[in-house]
């Protein structure tokens, strides 16, 4: 019996799963928890286990942002309050990130006004740990709303199609035929404050 998330106030683990359309066959685990660090922040953990050796590892070095990390492997968090606005942020090995505002459903993608996060990479042959804190824009820092959030992966593996790689999309939930993180009904965990 799993016992990790049995001990009151601890985060709960989620599992991530690639998106069933994507054609992913390898032999990866991906599960994460996140929660409210407080009112300005985030903390996001993130655990790989399995054959890693197949995934492509971008080359971006140093903590800057960079645009289109979700073109290979990154990590990915998907945060709104209430409306429709929303931020997402992307990780990548390496120390590349990126955080976008967004007004509506992919209306806006503005770059966020956060700096940084502070990413921990501890990355092996069989597992990977991530863990994250990210700042959220004032505006959610403000909202006394609950935040609903989307963890996310791109995940570029090798031994895709005709040999070569391959992207896979893996969410704690795909609510569409094709993969689309933004979408609103994907943002199913409640990231509550620690005890």
């Amino acid at each position: 019996m799993d016992t990790r998330n049995l001990i009151p106030g601890a985060p709960q683990w989620q599992p991530l799963r690639p998106h069933p359309g994507d054609g992913f066959a390898g032999d990866l685990g991906l599960e994460v928890w996140v929660i409210r660090d407080d009112a300005r922040s985030l903390r996001v953990h993130y655990r790989l286990s399995g054959d890693l050796e197949r995934l492509v590892v971008p080359a971006h070095k140093g903590a800057r942002r960079v645009d289109g990390l979700w073109k290979t492997t990154c990590l990915e968090l998907f945060v709104a309050g209430e409306g429709d606005a929303y931020v997402e942020y992307n990780m990548a090995p390496g120390g590349a990130w990126a955080a976008y505002e967004f007004e509506a459903y992919r209306r806006g993608g503005r770059d966020a006004p956060v700096p940084a996060p502070e990413v921990d990479w501890q990355m092996g042959t069989r597992a990977w740990q991530v863990q994250a804190r990210l700042l959220l824009p004032d505006a959610l820092a403000r909202t006394q709303a609950p935040l609903r959030a989307s963890v996310c992966a791109v995940i570029e593996w090798r031994g895709g199609d005709a040999g070569g790689t391959g992207l896979s999309y893996w969410a704690t939930h795909h609510a569409r035929v094709r993969p689309d993180f933004h979408d609103r009904e994907s943002f199913v965990l409640e990231p509550g404050s620690p005890s």
